[in-house]
């Protein structure tokens, strides 16, 4: 029978080293390539970075929303930026992970559903539940560049393959898929 995996080891959120706690986590955006995780709250304005290396938080970097509110990060290939969503304004914010500025904002339809970002293209891909296509958004400037009705229904979650190649859209419209 299959082995259930094991809780190795824990971390507080609260009166961590940054000084800054984490109160209601509500999000996560998980960068391999350099070993982070970004994790957003529902109680504070900032998004914690925890160095899954060090097993710790090692600090805060500024959302770009000064309230708090339900955010959700997603992280670009490579680490390089950070897009912040805030639900409560309806913004999208990209975060220059090395200088922790922000660096572009722009309003997105408050029908929001998921964000994919192809770094070959310098294009992010935004789903919304007010239209069965996708919005692409130019990934440094976040300036409108095109939209597409390739999905006939309702567009879900997406994801692109490992190599970056493909973008996989959830229809979810569609009963059998």
């Amino acid at each position: 029978p299959p082995v259930n995996p094991q809780l190795s080891n824990t971390s507080s959120l609260r009166g961590n080293a940054t000084g800054e706690n984490v109160v209601r986590p509500n999000a996560t955006a998980v960068d391999t390539t350099n070993n982070r995780i970004f994790i957003t709250a529902l109680l504070t304005p900032y998004v914690a970075l925890y160095d899954t290396a060090l097993g710790q938080l090692t600090g805060t970097l500024d959302s770009g929303f000064p309230l708090p509110g339900e955010k959700t990060p997603y992280v670009a290939p490579g680490g390089t930026a950070l897009y912040v969503v805030d639900k409560n304004t309806a913004t999208l914010a990209r975060i220059d992970i090395a200088t922790n500025m922000v660096t572009a904002t722009t309003p997105i339809d408050v029908s929001f559903v998921d964000l994919a970002v192809d770094n070959a293209n310098n294009t992010l891909y935004i789903a919304r539940t007010s239209s069965p296509g996708l919005l692409l958004l130019n990934a440094t400037t976040l300036a409108q560049t095109s939209t597409t009705t390739a999905v006939d229904g309702v567009v879900g979650d997406l994801e692109f393959d490992a190599d970056g190649n493909r973008l996989f859209v959830l229809d979810t419209a569609q009963e059998n898929t």
